[in-house]
């Protein structure tokens, strides 16, 4: 009865196992957005090789990037292109209605950038079961000034979960691109998110060229950051060593399986020892 019950994990423990694997590698889809963009990155100057297009790998993961400079949302403008000159909060709502979100990537560079530990920029995710929680985006780690060879503005990021994706050193414009990983949230559906800025002309006002969502599959996918006239491709999860919850949950009940049926065996061979 033991030996079956241990056989039964083992088994288990397999099937859950292959089903997990195939699962997680086909159900990976990505939902790119609309950003109602208001502004052209072209009269601030040259934007010679920015990647562009409608299907854009950015770090291996698709945007929308079209026009001269894609659909951007820049917080020092208004919508009809005037300058937002005063403080006030300005912000971005885009309905998404994504099933089974798992994260969330946006392509976020800051016009005139300000350090930490102060945050001045933010993006809220809403669900269809009424929860939500919002990301605080931090100069110097995770947003830097588009233009990163600047001495005046913020420079620098973490290199991981916000990733630099293109990169024109002729120019000095970089785009860098941030992941939200949705974590105890994931599985939900995304009905919207909000971008939010609260600085001012001269300080802080982020600027907007792409947004993804990212369901099926939990874990940040990256590539190689691109240069000017280059093309990107699909990428790869960066936690592809690191196996999905459910998937250690049956490698558990593979290794109790087969632990228990080989101590059922050796402790029936030691009886049969001391019988002999």
């Amino acid at each position: 009865m033991k030996k079956t019950f241990f056989s039964i994990l083992t088994a288990a423990g397999f099937v859950l196992i292959l089903a997990g694997i195939d699962s997680s590698s086909a159900a990976l889809n990505f939902t790119q957005l609309d950003l109602n963009g208001n502004y052209r990155m072209s009269t601030s100057g040259s934007i010679a090789g920015f990647p562009l297009g409608n299907q854009t790998y950015l770090g291996g993961v698709p945007f929308t990037q079209n026009d001269q400079f894609g659909q951007v949302w820049n917080g020092a403008y208004l919508s009809n292109g005037i300058t937002q000159s005063g403080s006030s909060v300005q912000t971005l709502t885009i309905n998404t209605n994504v099933a089974d979100a798992r994260g969330f990537y946006s392509v976020i560079n800051t016009w005139w950038g300000q350090p930490g530990p102060s945050s001045y920029a933010s993006l809220t995710f809403n669900f269809s079961d009424s929860s939500s929680f919002t990301k605080n985006l931090v100069g110097n780690v995770d947003i830097r000034d588009f233009n990163y060879q600047t001495v005046t503005y913020t420079n620098q990021i973490n290199n991981t979960t916000t990733r630099n994706v293109y990169l024109n050193p002729a120019s000095s414009y970089a785009l860098d691109r941030q992941w939200f990983d949705f974590g105890a949230y994931s599985g939900k559906t995304l009905t919207s998110v909000v971008f939010t800025d609260s600085g001012n002309w001269n300080f802080q006002r982020y600027l907007v060229s792409g947004a993804t969502v990212q369901s099926g599959f939990s874990g940040q996918i990256v590539a190689p950051p691109l240069g000017p006239g280059e093309t990107g491709g699909p990428g790869v999860p960066d936690t592809a060593g690191v196996p999905e919850p459910g998937q250690m949950a049956a490698s558990l009940l593979l290794v109790a399986g087969i632990g228990g049926y080989v101590f059922l065996k050796r402790r029936k061979s030691a009886k049969v020892a001391v019988v002999a």
